[in-house]
């Protein structure tokens, strides 16, 4: 059976040009998953995907927590290093996406985000560069837990410096300290459903942060909410 699914997949990838939509969803079950996510990734190399409108990446590890969860990167040799002129709608499951990845692939057709458990920027400058790849984004759903994000105030970019003003659903599941901040450097209209929540696993909301940049974050989230409501 699995050499048959194997074999199904060889004959995917020549027809990736032609596919309006691809999505892989696996389970961390097995000894051999690496290598199927391996062979699976070096198939999508092979071709571009100028039609395609709707990719989903999931790879389920529903018996480790948020903390104890390993990525896999998503190479930026994947279809041919082309970009995805035609992607409406993006889900990543448990992946982690370079800010170079998302610049090689992301274009501004993209119209709904979904990130559950994956990391696509490490700090704000990251995260402001990549919302700016997607200004008609109308729907946003992030829930994820990256201890590695710099809560750092930046120097490069105001607060709202990416402007999202098509979007009108913002529903975001981080650290409490992230929440603010990525809806702080949003610009996004006043009528936008906002569901912000803080995450399940972040049981010490203030982390490793000093105290200059919590009362930092917290007077930023403060402006942001004002100016905003």
């Amino acid at each position: 059976e699995e050499h048959d699914q194997r074999q199904s997949l060889m004959r995917l990838y020549p027809e990736l040009p032609r596919i309006t939509s691809f999505s892989f969803t696996t389970e961390k079950i097995y000894d051999d998953c690496d290598k199927l996510i391996a062979e699976v990734f070096a198939g999508l190399s092979q071709y571009p995907a100028p039609m395609l409108r709707q990719l989903k990446f999931s790879i389920d590890d529903s018996d480790c927590d948020a903390s104890e969860q390993s990525l896999f990167c998503l190479p930026e040799t994947l279809f041919a290093s082309q970009k995805l002129a035609s992607l409406r709608v993006l889900h990543i499951d448990r992946c982690e996406m370079s800010l170079s990845w998302s610049k090689t692939f992301i274009t501004n057709s993209l119209r709904s985000l979904h990130l559950m458990r994956s990391i696509a920027w490490q700090d704000v400058d990251e995260m402001v560069q990549f919302f700016r790849l997607v200004p008609n984004l109308e729907a946003l759903h992030l829930d994820t837990y990256n201890t590695q994000f710099d809560i750092a105030r930046s120097h490069q970019y105001p607060l709202k410096a990416a402007s999202l003003p098509k979007l009108s659903r913002f529903h975001v599941s981080t650290r409490f300290l992230e929440d603010i901040i990525i809806f702080a450097y949003l610009s996004m209209p006043s009528t936008t459903s906002i569901n912000m929540y803080i995450h399940g696993d972040d049981w010490d909301p203030l982390g490793e942060a000093g105290e200059l940049e919590i009362t930092d974050t917290m007077l930023i989230g403060t402006v942001a909410f004002h100016d905003h409501f």
